[in-house]
């Protein structure tokens, strides 16, 4: 009888090549982000992919690494490889990610398969196939189209494996093969049960699966297994096997194992680290290459582990605050004191003396500085040096800011409110008339200020001397920010909601807003007035350009909470969570910091509507004949569209910029006649 074959074809979203990245990570250098596997494709090239979009690419066999322009996409669990060209990665809810130049530019798809996918392996320029929970899917034509091959129930898959262009493995709560090219999969037959999470296959009969506790072993292609080793301590992850008998395990706690007896004995060779490591490779001349939590990456070469990450630290990073352009400040977890002096390209640790976290950090000016926490520091020579000052209260203070120099206030556990009138030679306790823990403060001038907590809006009109409770909040609130004297916004909420509270009454009332998607949100900061952005959970940070009625996500680089944001202007913003360090606007666009030349009565007029979605119309003058140029840019200073490139006349003129391929955020006008610079206006893009 002839079988019959049913195939489910998938069909999909296509995203074009990706918008450049925005933000931009300070610390740990290249990402902070969880990272996931590693693919050579070459001697030299190779790929790691990880959370927040990531896609590093190194052509220097893992020395050295840059984030590849990948864009907005998700989390990427696995990349594979054939030939030096098709690279393809697979992610969270169906994501399938491919490039084949090389790298250069990237596609994605996302395919309703309602699961992550775990792990992708390619045999051929056409057939591949992915698999994570409870799916299997295959391609034969390159990634193109996605179909379900024919298997019985599939439960939990963690790693799909082709060893020729007709047999493969899949496993998860049970090990799976084909035979047929992927056209169904078949259980096997195994006396062990366990929770599978990797297999490897060095030659036509040696099989080595995984569990995150022991190794199985077969030697004469699947029919008969045994169990070489149980490990202890760790959790593994991955397992690869170069030969049958040389073979490696990575896993939790920095764990690095090396056999060369085919898995019976085990060499600890880990790196000095100890988050979890998640995907490895050897390299052609031997080398081994890991990578894992925290933006994790380190290469054994000759038998000796090099950093190839560059982390100031890894700690908690609570606060950041900046006092201009180039010096900043962070603190943090056990007494954590950073200091930039180069606007955060370069981050060094200070000795505080202390070891208890503290929370907020404030400059006063270039050379005066505070910090607070469960120890109480201040610094007289811009951060380098700190000395414990004497507070009138022993509750952890969460928040702290000054109106001048020499008004300051600070909030924190159990209501505790104290404030200085003297520079904080002094510092004075005041009843806030709550035992709610206060995480934030802020002040419009040195007379009206606010704090918020649990289920708290507090309100001062005497430079702190008394306070009025002004909103019974309905969960926790961690910072609030106002525009100008009437316009403010409260941030908050948990693991499982946001909460947003407005007012436009200069804090008298407050109404429920509607927060931006997803969970609580942790900071929120007014940028010179126009723009206002808050931070969350999994390492959002949203642009609101109406006072928190609509909210844009303008990063997708970091998946660690945002729980402090700083910024000069409304193009130069600091970010930090836990461990991580991001910059909006670094390496600014040229024209932004040139001066523009004065051409009599020639003007880039402002664009209208502003902001704008999708597109806008900008203006401009002419007095006297030349060519004209202009440019729009995004906040990288990269170049996206030359709208006008001609010899015009005198007179008046106008022009659409449609940003319907482009993200959100803040781009950059830029007018020249004759290659003298008119002016550069901003545009803001809502979407």
């Amino acid at each position: 009888m002839k079988k019959h074959y049913i195939f489910f074809v998938f069909t999909v979203i296509l995203f074009s090549s990706p918008i450049k990245a925005q933000w931009i990570w300070q610390n740990p250098v290249p990402t902070g982000n969880v990272l996931s596997a590693i693919k050579y494709i070459n001697q030299s090239k190779a790929f790691i992919v990880g959370g927040g979009s990531t896609i590093l690419c190194s052509t220097d066999s893992g020395n050295s690494w840059t984030l590849a322009p990948a864009g907005k996409m998700g989390h990427l669990y696995d990349v594979d490889s054939y030939g030096e060209q098709l690279i393809v990665a697979v992610g969270e809810n169906g994501l399938i990610v491919k490039s084949v130049d090389g790298g250069i530019t990237w596609t994605s798809k996302i395919l309703p398969v309602q699961t992550n996918l775990l792990s992708i392996s390619i045999i051929s320029q056409s057939l591949m196939v992915a698999a994570g929970g409870s799916k299997i899917i295959k391609s034969t034509d390159g990634g193109d189209s996605w179909s379900v091959p024919t298997a019985p129930e599939l439960l939990q898959l963690r790693d799909v494996l082709l060893v020729s262009t007709k047999i493969g493995y899949a496993v998860g709560s049970a090990v799976y093969r084909t035979t047929d090219a992927c056209q169904s999969f078949i259980k096997m037959n195994l006396p062990y049960s366990d929770q599978f999470l990797s297999i490897s296959y060095p030659s036509s009969l040696a099989i080595y699966i995984a569990s995150g506790r022991a190794l199985y072993k077969s030697t004469d292609g699947g029919i008969t297994w045994s169990n070489p080793a149980v490990f202890k301590d760790f959790t593994a992850t991955k397992i690869s096997f170069i030969t049958n008998d040389l073979g490696y395990v990575i896993g939790s706690n920095g764990t690095v194992l090396k056999s060369t007896d085919g898995g019976v004995n085990w060499e600890l060779i880990s790196p000095p680290v100890l988050q979890c490591l998640n995907g490895f490779t050897v390299t052609a001349s031997g080398d081994l290459l890991v990578c894992g939590d925290a933006g994790i990456i380190y290469k054994q070469s000759s038998g000796n582990w090099k950093a190839v990450t560059e982390a100031v630290c890894r700690d908690q990073i609570s606060s950041i605050h900046f006092i201009n352009a180039t010096q900043g400040l962070a603190c943090g977890a056990s007494g954590l004191i950073l200091k930039t002096s180069d606007g955060g390209k370069t981050w060094n640790r200070k000795t505080t003396g202390v070891n208890d976290s503290l929370k907020a950090v404030f400059q006063v000016s270039t050379l005066t500085a505070f910090a607070t926490g469960n120890n109480y520091l201040a610094s007289n020579d811009g951060g380098n040096s700190w000395e414990t000052i004497s507070f009138p209260t022993n509750s952890c203070m969460n928040a702290i800011c000054f109106a001048d120099q020499n008004n300051g206030y600070a909030c924190g556990a159990f209501g505790s409110i104290v404030i200085t009138t003297d520079g904080g030679k002094t510092w004075r306790q005041k009843i806030s008339g709550t035992s709610n823990e206060l995480n934030g403060i802020c002040f419009i001038d040195k007379f009206v200020g606010f704090c918020v907590g649990q289920n708290t809006i507090l309100k001062t009109s005497d430079g702190g001397e008394s306070w009025n409770k002004e909103l019974e909040a309905n969960g926790p609130l961690y910072a609030i920010s106002f525009k100008d004297k009437y316009t403010g916004l409260a941030f908050g909420g948990t693991g499982s909601y946001a909460l947003l509270y407005g007012t436009s009454d200069a804090g008298n009332t407050w109404n429920l807003m509607t927060p931006p998607p997803g969970k609580g949100l942790f900071s929120g900061k007014y940028v010179s007035g126009t723009s206002v952005y808050t931070g969350g959970w999994n390492g959002a940070i949203f642009i609101s350009t109406d006072d928190g009625i609509s909210w844009t996500n303008t990063c997708w680089q970091a998946e660690t909470p945002i729980l402090s944001l700083t910024s000069i202007n409304d193009s130069t913003i600091w970010a930090c969570g836990y461990g991580a360090i991001l910059r909006y606007g670094s390496n600014l666009a040229t024209p932004v910091e040139e001066k523009p030349s004065r051409i009599s009565n020639t003007a880039l007029l402002q664009n209208y509507p502003n902001p704008f979605n999708p597109s806008t119309t900008i203006r401009y003058k002419i007095m006297e004949a030349g060519r004209v140029r202009l440019l729009v840019y995004d906040i990288l200073g990269n170049e996206l569209a030359l709208l006008i490139d001609a010899m015009k006349g005198s007179g008046e003129y106008q022009v659409e910029f449609d940003a319907s391929g482009f993200a959100g955020g803040i781009y950059f006008c830029r007018l020249t006649v004759d290659g003298k610079l008119v002016a550069v206006n901003k545009l803001i893009c809502v979407k």
